[in-house]
């Protein structure tokens, strides 16, 4: 029972996140990740002007392992990313940001 994590990239950050993610999966510090794709924008299933970044989990019944992936994933995410006032709310590219939601570092 495979499943995913999808994010949804501006096309000025794919290449950097997929490094990073790439990188993180061959380290082993993704988890129980398979294997990380990414799509471009427009294709079947994804976001019209975003790149689709995907990291695939082969179990997704195993929370732990399916978490561990999310973290590392987020984690990429943001990795030398920083908001000039230090918020990470007002990041507007952060591919974990939903619109009109603040982020909190915990």
């Amino acid at each position: 029972l495979g499943g995913r994590w999808v994010l949804f990239v501006p096309s000025w950050r794919v290449d950097q996140l997929f490094a990073a993610a790439s990188r993180r999966l061959r380290d082993g510090a993704m988890g129980g990740c398979a294997h990380v794709l990414v799509s471009p924008p427009g294709a079947p299933g994804s976001h019209a002007d975003r790149f689709t970044l995907i990291a695939h989990s082969p179990d997704f019944t195993d929370q732990h392992g399916t978490m561990v992936v999310g973290k590392s994933l987020r984690a990429a995410a943001r990795e030398g990313l920083r908001s000039p006032i230090g918020d990470w709310g007002e990041l507007r590219d952060d591919p974990f940001v939903v619109p009109s939601k603040k982020v909190t570092l915990v």
